[in-house]
């Protein structure tokens, strides 16, 4: 499980919220054949339509994130 997980959850109005993460991201752009560079860029995770799913759907994204990591570690 991962414990270094930061969300960020940024209000748009009385009921939707939007749960995002600031996470780094490989540069084709700037990455040559042999330096490897990295961008921080911001990762949206859910929009969530009702505030009162807003507890769950935290932890339905928690669980996308774990999932999705450890695809990128095999």
């Amino acid at each position: 499980m991962l414990t270094d997980i930061k969300l960020h959850e940024s209000k748009i109005d009385e009921a939707r919220h939007i749960i995002w993460e600031d996470a780094p991201f490989f540069s084709s752009r700037r990455s040559t054949g042999i330096i490897f560079f990295a961008e921080d860029g911001i990762r949206v995770w859910h929009i969530v339509e009702d505030h009162d799913n807003l507890r769950r759907a935290i932890s339905l994204t928690i669980e996308r994130i774990e999932k999705s990591h450890s695809r990128g570690m095999h």
